[in-house]
């Protein structure tokens, strides 16, 4: 932690319609693969949460973080052969085992030694790479899987109009994927410079506080925790204390859709 330096560049290089471009792709390779050699007949939900561990897995990996769960598990040898020859740290908190769930269906992956060396080669794409930067990743993944036309999502004719639907035809179940929108990484940035800039002029940064009523995986939720350590730590505070203090008492968000929180 002494060494830490928070950016506020989430996406890197990549632009908004180039990122989701490359996770779409993701999404549909890791499906293909896993409906071809594992759940020919399984549901929308179950072939998700797997892509999701799958992803998630691979992005601690990208980061060398291993939860204590994992060590011992069924799955450890594959998040080993993601990590590489770079260092890897093992999380024990509470924190880590509760941050970490999304990735417990990887421990009961049907055929994950014989799916490894496929999974490998998908992530081993440099484009891939550019998104397992991306603390959101799972987000924008679960997005993709969830990105169905209008006319399907509420069983309407394909020849029908997109906004024939009457308000009193869709189900709650159905609103979260038809009003579902990931804010860009530029606009998160904006909303949250101009935010820190306008009450920082009115009150101390230890006052300010986030709240993001439709939060989704958090992409600007993210972008304030970053905004808000680069302050904590100029006004002399240890990373610990100020991750503390943030996630305690600074930073909240709700969402109608639980699994996009998870």
């Amino acid at each position: 932690m002494k060494n830490y330096k928070p950016s506020m560049n989430i996406s890197h290089s990549l632009s908004h319609r180039e990122k989701l471009a490359l996770t779409g792709k993701l999404s549909r390779q890791l499906s293909k693969l896993l409906l071809t050699e594992c759940f020919a007949d399984c549901s929308f939900s179950e072939q998700s949460k797997y892509v999701l561990a799958i992803v998630a897995t691979a992005c601690l990996a990208h980061r060398g973080i291993s939860p204590s769960w994992l060590k011992g598990s069924s799955a450890n040898t594959f998040f080993e052969s993601l990590v590489k020859d770079q260092e890897m740290i093992e999380d024990t908190t509470t924190f880590a085992a509760h941050l970490t769930r999304l990735s417990l269906p990887i421990t009961t992956l049907p055929k994950l030694t014989n799916l490894k060396a496929a999974i490998e080669t998908i992530l081993s794409s440099p484009s891939w790479k550019v998104l397992l930067n991306d603390p959101l990743l799972p987000g924008w993944v679960l997005g993709c899987l969830n990105n169905q036309p209008r006319w399907q999502l509420t069983q309407m004719s394909p020849t029908a109009s997109p906004q024939s639907t009457r308000a009193k035809d869709i189900q709650l179940a159905q609103i979260p994927a038809l009003t579902q929108w990931f804010t860009p990484d530029w606009i998160a940035s904006f909303l949250v410079e101009q935010t820190m800039g306008v009450v920082s002029r009115e009150t101390n940064n230890k006052s300010i506080t986030f709240f993001d009523p439709a939060c989704g995986a958090g992409n600007i939720l993210v972008t304030a925790l970053k905004a808000l350590v680069i302050q904590h730590l100029k006004d002399g505070m240890t990373p610990e204390a100020a991750l503390t203090m943030i996630l305690d008492k600074q930073l909240f968000g709700s969402d109608i859709d639980p699994s996009i929180i998870e």
